[in-house]
């Protein structure tokens, strides 16, 4: 597994916000794999969170939501 740039070359729409969801996966997988770098995604095979972060949003495996921020 690579990173798909084809993909996020040809992304549409607001590229932050799949980025910030990238991020904020990456924390939340991170945190479930005791602050791991890598993780198992097979049978004798570890990715970094990054690309399995990456891989899963852009492929609609994860689906977000932005949070509504309000003004005061």
């Amino acid at each position: 597994m690579g990173i798909p740039l084809d993909e996020i070359l040809s992304l549409e729409g607001n590229k932050y916000e799949k980025t910030a969801a990238v991020i904020k996966y990456i924390r939340f997988l991170a945190q479930k794999n005791d602050d791991q770098l890598e993780i198992p995604v097979g049978r004798n095979r570890n990715e970094k969170l990054t690309l399995v972060a990456m891989n899963d949003i852009l492929k609609g495996k994860v689906s977000y939501e932005l949070e509504d921020i309000q003004d005061e």
